[in-house]
């Protein structure tokens, strides 16, 4: 469980980069600028980082600095692999966090994306669809300790080894 007022959630949106020396663009996505403020409106403390080429190093001190309690990825085809990466390195050393997957890449219509995605990564789970609706109500789930994931449309998540695929949810 983790305390609204001391634990931020942290966006992030890492594109698709050539590595440190390519170009810059350090846009956010607008999907996680509304839902970022949605759960500020209802109380939560959000944090935005955003880049092309977010290092391992950098995005670790930010968490632990920002006591950070919950992980949104935005993701595309161009940045999955590195989306992963991170990942990887966010559960070794902070395996607590809840790491959270949505964007085009894991919605996408193409068959069991999202399940392709969680076998090859670490995250907690993926967020298929508009995120607006189900994300406050995974932010309660993950404040609160109560409720049961299982009733939450739109994830897929992982239950111990097992991955678990929740119906979709309504569009918006």
């Amino acid at each position: 469980m983790f305390d609204k007022d001391k634990n931020p959630i942290l966006f992030i949106t890492t594109g698709y980069s050539l590595g440190k020396e390519g170009p810059r663009t350090n846009s956010a996505q607008l999907g996680h600028l509304s839902m970022a403020t949605i759960l500020h409106k209802k109380g939560y403390r959000v944090k935005l980082l955003s880049g092309d080429y977010i290092e391992p190093d950098e995005l670790l001190h930010t968490i632990d600095k920002e006591k950070v309690s919950i992980v949104c990825f935005y993701t595309t085809s161009e940045d999955i692999f590195r989306v992963i990466d991170l990942t990887s390195w966010i559960k070794k050393y902070f395996p607590q966090i809840a790491v959270l997957l949505g964007g085009p890449h894991v919605s996408i219509s193409q068959k069991d994306k999202d399940l392709d995605v969680l076998m090859k990564c670490p995250a907690d789970m993926a967020v298929r669809g508009e995120g607006e609706y189900i994300l406050p109500a995974l932010v309660e789930y993950y404040y609160s300790g109560e409720g049961n994931l299982s009733e939450i449309k739109g994830i897929t998540w992982r239950d111990g080894h097992v991955l678990k695929r929740n119906p979709d949810a309504p569009l918006i």
